[in-house]
């Protein structure tokens, strides 16, 4: 696809936006003092595992836990996330606040991530970036395929020529799945062999598709 057809810019939100490894870190560890288990996690655990789906996280973390303690903590670590991260937050990578606001006067900017269902909420609430998107999806919502959630917003914003910036192989994959070009930036969580795009940074990325002519954006 040619990238001067581009209309909007769906972003995955964990090595992408932001690194929130360590808001994340103290609310699993709290949830596991609530519960009881005598385990503590690192920021290696979760970076290890950043953009899985909720299912395959638990399932590899307590895997001789039952379904229904799985889902006990899950909602524990949730909860607690929510109450964490609007008050601590993470750390924006280099130059996103800046470079999301110069690309939403030229694209529709979305977010589309794995995260429990209010994270994105918070992350749009905690840095100031509410009024630069004009949606989001997230797997602890819908319970669906981040190339399913992918799909569902393509459609209810009807965009035209959308692409998917991520920072991993998984997020290539979805993007793949849903029939959107992928956009890989270097300095997440991942790597991704082969990507027809790719970025070492974020003002990389901005400069890249502030300096495309302008597509025409649907009404």
């Amino acid at each position: 696809m040619n990238l001067q057809q581009v209309d909007s810019i769906i972003f995955d939100l964990d090595g992408t936006l932001w690194d929130a490894t360590d808001s994340y870190v103290a609310s699993w560890n709290l949830a596991l003092q609530q519960f009881g288990i005598e385990k503590t996690i690192t920021r290696p655990d979760l970076e290890s595992m950043m953009g899985w789906e909720e299912k395959a996280v638990f399932e590899k973390m307590f895997p001789h836990y039952s379904l229904d303690h799985r889902r006990q903590i899950a909602q524990l670590v949730s909860q607690n996330q929510d109450a964490y991260i609007p008050v601590h937050g993470g750390v924006l990578y280099e130059n996103v606040r800046e470079g999301l606001i110069d690309l939403s006067q030229k694209y529709r900017l979305l977010v589309v991530s794995n995260c429990p269902e209010n994270t994105v909420r918070d992350f749009l609430s905690w840095s100031g970036l509410e009024n630069y998107f004009i949606d989001y999806e997230t797997h602890g919502r819908t319970r669906q395929s981040k190339a399913e959630n992918i799909k569902a917003v393509v459609q209810r914003n009807n965009l035209q020529s959308p692409v998917y910036v991520g920072d991993t192989e998984s997020d290539s994959k979805a993007a793949q799945l849903a029939h959107v070009p992928f956009v890989f930036v270097s300095y997440g969580f991942g790597k991704v062999e082969n990507a027809a795009y790719s970025f070492n940074s974020f003002p990389e990325l901005v400069k890249a598709f502030t300096t495309l002519p302008k597509a025409k954006l649907p009404n």
